[in-house]
Parts: C-alpha cells; sequence; structure tokens
C-alpha cells in the first residue's frame, strides 16, 4: 500500500515534531485530518497515480488505531507522572520532616554540649577539692604521726598519737598529754 502513496509525505504530512509530548498529539490529528481528505479526493504524483480510495481508508483505519493507542499510552504516562508528583510531594514532605528532626536535634546536641562542659568545670572543681582535701588529710596524717616515743613537737588541740612506749592513745589537752582518763602521761 505505501507503494501506491508514494510522494504523499511530502504534501499532506507535517513536519514531524521534535517534543514527543502536545506536539505529538497534535501532529498526529493533523496527520489523521490530511488522511481525511485524501480520502475524499484522488492524487496525481508524477512518480505514482492512484485512486483507490479503500487503500488511503484501509491505511487511516490503521492510523486511527496506531493514534488510540497512542493516546492510550500517552494517558498512561501521564497518570505515572501525576504518581511520581504525587511521591515526589509526600518524599519532599518527608525531608522537610527530616530537616525539621535535624535541626531540633543539633538544638539538643549544643543543649547536652552546654550542660557537658558545665559538668567538666564542676568536675574541675571537684578534682581541685578532692586534690586540696588529700593535701590537708596528708598533712593531718604528718602532724599526727605513726605513734611512737617520740612525740610531736607542736601538737594541735586534742591532736591524737599513739604512745608506743605506754601502749595507748594520748591526746594533747592544750598544755599536757592525757590519756583515755584525763591523766597526764
Amino acid at each position: 500500500m505505501y507503494d501506491k502513496i508514494k510522494g504523499i509525505k511530502e504534501v499532506f504530512l507535517p513536519p514531524y515534531p521534535k517534543e514527543a509530548s502536545q506536539e505529538m498529539i497534535n501532529y498526529l490529528r493533523e496527520v489523521e485530518r490530511n488522511l481525511r481528505e485524501l480520502s475524499r479526493r484522488t492524487y496525481t504524483d508524477t512518480e505514482s497515480s492512484f485512486t483507490e480510495v479503500g487503500d488511503i481508508q484501509e491505511w487511516i483505519e490503521i492510523t486511527q488505531e496506531e493514534i488510540e493507542i497512542i493516546q492510550e499510552e500517552i494517558e498512561s504516562i501521564l497518570e505515572e507522572i501525576e504518581n511520581i508528583q504525587e511521591n515526589l510531594e509526600t518524599c519532599l514532605q518527608q525531608i522537610s520532616y527530616l530537616e525539621s528532626a535535624v535541626i531540633d536535634l543539633q538544638s539538643d546536641i549544643n543543649s547536652l554540649n552546654s550542660q557537658i562542659n558545665g559538668i567538666n568545670s564542676q568536675l574541675s572543681n571537684l578534682q581541685n577539692t578532692v586534690s586540696s582535701l588529700s593535701s590537708r588529710i596528708s598533712n593531718l596524717e604528718n602532724r599526727i604521726g605513726a605513734g611512737g616515743t617520740a612525740r610531736p613537737g607542736t601538737p594541735y588541740l586534742y591532736q591524737m598519737f599513739f604512745d608506743s612506749s605506754l601502749g595507748k592513745p594520748i591526746w594533747w589537752s592544750g598544755s599536757n598529754w592525757v590519756d583515755s582518763e584525763g591523766n597526764i602521761v
């Protein structure tokens, strides 16, 4: 059949569109109109001559079926595009929620870092206090002595000392060393 209508493309068909969207639909509609016009009359070309309208009508019917198939495919593609757009909107909302969550987490992390810095400062103060107390305990231990026969030379009030020659603890009363019963020893 295409042999019989050689040269029709140059006369009746519009230029083929480069975009396959609405332009394609318009193109196919224009092809359909041109073919209907062609089916109503006979065409004589320098290369071919035909008057068989039935062949052209058959070709128009095939083309119309192809157009319907293409239109169905276009509708299917448009539905898929709508689904993709809906999915994209959902994804964008989720991204927005995630961005908000990240901002909240960053704020929480900053707050925790501030609290950690405060705790570190308190720990540093506690370490200084413990060091000071350890030093004072060490001084007290040195002042108390481990015991023996040589009593501390400058005892503080109520300082205890274990006198090994007596075999018992004694205390400094401020003027004398006394035992647990208050006797001067």
